[in-house]
């Protein structure tokens, strides 16, 4: 989603009343520090969506998200993890 189509958005009321924002964080490609950032970005954050993460950082964050109720879409990714309805780390 571009700017101008999360400013419209938000215009319009955000979607089902959230507004969109961007918070971008770093784990440094580390995917032990994905775990506790992503659940310190839901909880402090109240956030709707995690976008974009990889194989491995989804893989961490599977637990928290699923915990947490939030959307998570990964890259593009083989990861069986990711294939389970819901996912589920084993």
């Amino acid at each position: 989603m571009c700017s101008s189509d999360s400013k419209r958005a938000n215009r319009a009321g955000g979607i089902h009343g959230r507004r969109l924002r961007l918070v971008a964080l770093d784990d440094g490609y580390e995917p032990a520090r994905t775990a506790p950032k992503h659940a310190a970005v839901d909880r402090e954050e109240n956030v709707l969506a995690v976008i974009g993460t990889w194989a491995l950082h989804a893989i961490a964050a599977v637990p928290i998200a699923n915990e947490d109720k939030t959307l998570l879409t990964p890259r593009s990714t083989g990861a069986g993890v990711l294939r389970k309805n819901p996912p589920t780390v084993t």
